[in-house]
């Protein structure tokens, strides 16, 4: 699976070693040497053009210390070099130390786009579709360009449709409706407007 259209967070060494040193207040300083030695390695990696070792490295050093800006760094490296173990690792990694995260669940649900898991895809835009901004973020996330040309999308938008916890919003319906539209799916579209016409018949939309 390629994972080429991700690219790690643009953030300086320093800033991810510094990172790595705050947390060590909540750690024994074993686990920060650990930390700080394991980016130094996935940055000399990561110069030498072998993206794979460096997610390695990053990783690791995600597991040394409880920071999520250290988990989240390893999953976008592992995305970039299209590991999709590490990935999912680094994914499990930074949902235990910050499990609310909005930066998180819009990686996971590309992530299991990617890798045609349509049950994880479909829970993390439930999620995600709970939210304030949910909506606008699971679009983006679906609407993204895949190696499978939105076959998964697709699949993950029909699921929705029949989602109890979908919002009741008029808004939410018509979006979709575009999305399937969009994503070349007339049928899927006419779905969506049939379901909103039954489920919001008085209004005006």
């Amino acid at each position: 699976m390629n994972f080429r259209t991700f690219r790690p967070l643009a953030l300086p060494l320093a800033a991810l070693l510094w990172s790595g040193m705050a947390a060590s207040a909540v750690v024994n300083s074993q686990a920060s040497a650990q930390a700080l030695e394991a980016m130094m390695a996935a940055e000399f990696a990561r110069e030498g053009g072998d993206l794979t070792t460096a997610a390695l490295w990053t990783l690791e050093a995600a597991s040394a210390v409880p920071d999520p800006v250290l988990a989240a760094r390893a999953a976008e490296s592992a995305l970039a070099a299209g590991d999709a173990l590490v990935a999912a690792a680094a994914l499990a990694r930074w949902a235990v130390l910050e499990p609310q995260s909005t930066a998180r669940d819009r990686l996971a649900l590309r992530f299991h786009v990617f890798q045609g898991d349509d049950d994880q895809a479909l829970a993390v835009a439930l999620r995600m579709l709970a939210r304030p901004d949910g909506l606008t973020d699971v679009i983006q996330g679906l609407e993204a360009r895949y190696p499978d040309q939105g076959v998964l999308a697709r699949a993950v938008l029909r699921a929705l449709r029949f989602e109890p916890e979908f919002p009741r919003r008029v808004e939410a319906w018509l979006a979709m409706a575009g999305l399937a539209q969009r994503l070349g799916d007339g049928t899927l579209s006419a779905q969506w407007i049939d379901g909103l016409i039954e489920r919001f018949p008085n209004d005006p939309r």
